[in-house]
């Protein structure tokens, strides 16, 4: 976990907390100690995407969400629990401090890997965890006052888990917020809108796979949460979640070349970064969006992105060629559009800026090499531009 700034604050192996200068934070040792942790100090729980840091509501508060794993006679292993560790970082002369360990998140048998959104109030936080051979989905919200159990939801089905048992995969949110992934990589694909008001998931389509595609993937949508890409072991999927038939949209993006890495798992298309969108804000206009929030919620507000004298827009980076970050002041406070113009004044492409996003990732891999004139406008009529450079 980092801290607005990119500051590394801390780290976790699943079994022992580290603090920014590499040493056990005080406190940090034996977290989530079950009888096969002894042997995995070093090396830590071999549990993909089973834990995350969630930011809490003061500037030092920090909690640790993770899968409690442990020996099954029958299943080998199994999850009884989601728990949480709580990280005071005042503490510890400024490098933390575990002040609650191991406490109780969520009651679970064989839970997936947990995943969390913003709460569409701009505040709280959701926890959704699946299970792996049921069509159940648990989920807490963490507000001020803590932690929260709520019902499980019965959303869907699930294959038969004797003739078709789960082959790993990822869950994720969209970064708006408003899309939940259930990824199977044996068997397939359940797609959820998602409220971020209620926490209530709805199915909204399955991809089901006619034969297993590798073993413990990983999933991963874009920037602007229309793309979702899925691995399996020797290929990167694409689809589109702007579709009317997403089925239909699938494209191989990427094949594995059969260069092995020096080490296991030996080939790459595994597992991909998950870890919540913590630059999502409240959902404006919902019914939920009573607090005012509007951008950050820490205790401290941060530095402006923006550096003094820059038009209300920062462009990185600038030349670009793939990708183009764009930082807008306003983004947080009021929706706004986003239009980039030719040397010749022409506009080559028009789209919405995401709401309560201030910084917003692009894909630019399809403009000619040539200068261009990024616009921001807001609703009010204001507006503010940049120059940028493409490159190929």
């Amino acid at each position: 976990m980092s801290d607005e700034k990119g500051n590394l604050l801390f780290y976790c192996n699943g079994v022992r907390i580290a603090n920014a200068e590499h040493k056990i934070m005080m406190n940090g040792d034996s977290i989530n100690w079950g009888i096969d942790a002894s042997y995995q100090i070093q090396s830590g729980y071999a549990l993909p995407s089973s834990m995350f840091a969630l930011p809490g509501f003061s500037s030092k508060q920090f909690f640790l969400i993770y899968q409690q794993s442990r020996p099954h006679p029958n299943l080998g292993l199994y999850i009884p629990e989601i728990l949480y560790s709580e990280i005071d970082m005042s503490k510890g002369n400024g490098l933390g401090a575990v002040v609650e360990k191991d406490k109780h998140l969520l009651s679970t048998f064989y839970a997936d890997g947990p995943n969390a959104v913003r709460h569409g109030n701009g505040r709280d936080w959701w926890i959704v965890a699946p299970e792996f051979y049921r069509p159940l989905y648990h989920e807490a919200l963490l507000n001020p006052e803590g932690f929260v159990e709520l019902p499980a939801q019965v959303v869907g089905s699930k294959p038969d888990s004797l003739t078709r048992p789960d082959g790993g995969g990822q869950n994720v949110f969209s970064p708006d917020g408003s899309v939940y992934i259930d990824y199977d990589s044996w068997n397939g694909i359940r797609i959820f809108d998602f409220n971020r008001c209620t926490g209530e998931l709805s199915e909204r389509e399955i991809i089901d796979f006619p034969e297993k595609r590798g073993f413990g993937a990983g999933a991963a949508i874009s920037p602007n949460s229309r793309f979702l890409y899925v691995t399996s072991s020797d290929r990167i999927f694409q689809y589109d979640l702007w579709a009317d038939n997403i089925a239909a949209s699938e494209d191989t993006v990427a094949t594995w070349d059969g260069f092995f890495s020096p080490s296991p798992p030996y080939v790459v298309f595994l597992s991909l970064p998950v870890h919540p969108n913590y630059r999502l804000y409240d959902l404006q206009g919902s019914p939920c969006d009573t607090l005012g929030i509007n951008g950050f919620v820490s205790a401290v507000e941060p530095e402006p992105l923006l550096s003094p004298g820059d038009d209300g827009i920062h462009l990185a980076p600038n030349p670009a060629s793939d990708f183009l970050s764009i930082e807008s002041a306003y983004a947080a406070a009021q929706p706004v559009l986003l239009r980039f113009y030719d040397a010749l004044g022409r506009m080559v492409h028009e789209q919405a800026y995401p709401r309560g996003v201030r910084s917003y990732t692009m894909d630019v891999s399809g403009l000619r090499p040539g200068c261009y004139f990024v616009e921001v406008e807001m609703e009010g009529g204001g507006r503010a531009v940049q120059r940028v450079v493409i490159l190929k």
